[in-house]
């Protein structure tokens, strides 16, 4: 298997976050110099936005990526990890999967909690989808057993 490209799916939340510092430990481990993606997903915007509202929603959505981007490159700014980010409108799960067979991705590496956990205890978890839909092998990243320890 070629772990030489690995998709971290990010929003910000502290367990994307933590999935950045599982792939860099498991980048270590590895000889060469390995790419890490960085993908942050957003629900489309409805078509009954359009205009300057349209506009305005997609400058945030530009800001808010740029944002949540630089975090997880704090993370792994010790690292020498060749890092590339992707931003993508869609369905998270769906486009988290698409993303990781268009970018040519080896592995996902995700945490099991984001931003959106009520959503998730409703719909099922994003993670949990993910399993059902991608195409190569996805790693959780699991920090609640690590409360109380250092990260």
């Amino acid at each position: 298997m070629q772990f030489s490209n690995i998709l971290v799916p990010v929003d910000g939340s502290e367990d994307a976050l933590f999935a950045c510092r599982v792939a860099e430990q498991l980048t270590a481990a590895i000889p060469g110099k390995e790419t890490v993606t960085l993908l942050y997903c957003v629900e489309p915007i409805p078509a009954l936005i359009g205009g300057a509202q349209r506009a305005e929603l997609e400058e945030e959505h530009a800001r808010e990526s740029g944002r949540i981007f630089d975090a997880a490159r704090n993370v792994l700014q010790h690292s020498d990890l060749n890092i590339v980010t992707a931003f993508r409108y869609g369905e998270t799960a769906q486009t988290i999967a698409d993303a990781a067979e268009e970018l040519g991705c080896g592995l996902i590496i995700m945490g099991t909690r984001g931003r959106g956990e009520l959503k998730s205890l409703a719909l099922g978890s994003v993670s949990h989808e993910v399993l059902h839909k991608a195409t190569v092998p996805v790693l959780l990243a699991n920090k609640t057993h690590l409360q109380g320890k250092k990260q």
